[in-house]
């Protein structure tokens, strides 16, 4: 194969591996990353033979089979966990703040890179993203795939990864007034947070003083509430102050004081 055939070929694999619809913009930023120009005359050429069809933005394979080939080929050559990767790096340099839908994107090509723990912050960002728009399902379904990344890497419970997903599940149960489920987690968080000096105790107890309150516990409230102020003042964490601040607010006067 001629070198600007095998040129060719890396910069198609690269395409398929960002997906079914090829983004021209996105494409061009991953090939530089080899150093490829994108073959415009080839696409051409594929679109002329109808293998790949107009897109917004860009072009799709028209067929699954090819781009499946491309990807085959790629992966018999060791070629495809790379390509994962530079496509992530792609869609990073694309999207510095990226949406939910590419922070999945993001977090799919680190994985199929074999780089789990470059997946869990865009999977956290879109679990999360999901769970404050409603979508508490997809949000299930993705704090799952976190989760199996965490299993991955052997993540022991003692670290605060495995916090973030407990606290995104929390918030789950507690949109879905699953209060028991709600507790239960909370003492685990507490408990790991407790053991290992975790920076997120104070969301921690507040999240626990949450809980009472839903369940009309004011006394057992205030202590969490109470809880959470001393260890986020003693954290310096203004915005944290600034949230247990408002919840203590939101209290009805202690008829005690």
């Amino acid at each position: 194969m001629a070198n600007e055939d095998r040129r060719a070929l890396a910069a198609l694999e690269v395409a398929a591996a960002l997906g079914q619809e090829v983004e021209a913009g996105l494409w061009r930023v991953a090939c530089q990353r080899l150093r490829l120009k994108p073959p415009v005359e080839l696409v051409q050429r594929m679109l002329e033979h109808s293998l790949v069809r107009p897109a917004e933005g860009g072009w799709a394979f028209a067929q699954t089979g090819l781009r499946q080939h491309l990807l085959d080929g790629a992966g018999r050559a060791g070629r495809l966990q790379a390509i994962h990767k530079l496509c992530a790096t792609a869609l990073r340099q694309q999207h510095p703040h990226p949406d939910a839908a590419q922070a999945m994107r993001i977090a799919g090509h680190e994985l199929d890179a074999d780089r789990p723990a470059d997946a869990l912050a865009p999977l956290l960002y879109a679990a999360a993203w999901h769970r404050q728009h409603g979508n508490l399902e997809r949000a299930t379904e993705v704090l799952e795939i976190r989760h199996q990344a965490l299993k991955t890497l052997q993540t022991p419970s003692s670290d605060p990864a495995w916090g973030d997903n407990w606290l995104q599940e929390i918030l789950i149960h507690f949109e879905r007034d699953q209060l028991d489920q709600a507790h239960d987690l909370i003492e685990r968080f507490l408990y790991e947070a407790h053991l290992e000096s975790w920076e997120s105790r104070s969301e921690g107890y507040f999240q626990q003083g949450r809980l009472a309150v839903k369940r009309d516990q004011l006394p057992q409230a205030r202590k969490a509430f109470k809880t959470a102020m001393l260890m986020a003042t003693s954290r310096e964490q203004n915005a944290m102050m600034a949230r247990i601040q408002d919840a203590i607010d939101a209290l009805p006067p202690d008829t005690n004081d």
